[in-house]
């Protein structure tokens, strides 16, 4: 599983070519040598019917636009287009590969970002904050890390064993509606 990510709140007229590079560097390019790593030892593993499983951690961001979030926004969807074209060249050995697309997830990193984001003034309260991105679901609710792990779990396991190339959202209904 490849999950690494870092984002950076800039637009096309403000996001310098080191910025830019930089999360590219964690979100997309870091994917590739985890990816070279694991596959041989996938291969080497793999029985009769059942190969390996490949995980990368993407975002709902890489298929949803937004001018503020520039380079993590096109991190993201590069990281996905890799999913892809590797789960082609992989699945021949039995090798799957998918990406999981979460929501903005409860994780101790997100809660700490809320005061930024109240610095920022895009929300009142840190409270505020937790309360609009569990609105942004048409559920109401949010992720959390126990949400998302039974995800991996499938992916990870026999069940999903025609499952590759596949963008798995985990976001409670983010961006089926506008």
């Amino acid at each position: 599983m490849n999950n690494a990510g870092i984002g950076a709140h800039s637009t096309v007229m403000t996001t310098g070519l080191d910025e830019l590079r930089r999360i590219m560097a964690v979100n997309h390019d870091s994917i590739l040598p985890g990816i070279q790593a694991c596959a041989p030892l996938l291969e080497v593993s793999q029985t009769r019917f059942h190969g390996g499983s490949i995980i990368n951690t993407l975002s709902m961001a890489s298929y949803m636009a937004r001018a503020e979030d520039l380079a993590y926004q096109v991190s993201k969807a590069a990281a996905r287009m890799l999913t892809m074209c590797t789960a082609i060249e992989l699945g021949p050995k039995r090798i799957r590969v998918n990406s999981v697309h979460p929501s903005a997830t409860l994780t101790p990193l997100l809660r700490e970002g809320f005061s930024g984001y109240v610095d920022r003034g895009l929300f009142v309260s840190e409270a505020e904050a937790l309360c609009q991105i569990s609105r942004s679901s048409i559920m109401k609710i949010s992720a959390t890390p126990d949400t998302v792990a039974h995800l991996y779990a499938y992916l990870a396991s026999d069940e999903s064993i025609m499952m590759t190339g596949a963008s798995l959202f985990h976001g409670g209904g983010i961006g089926l509606q506008y």
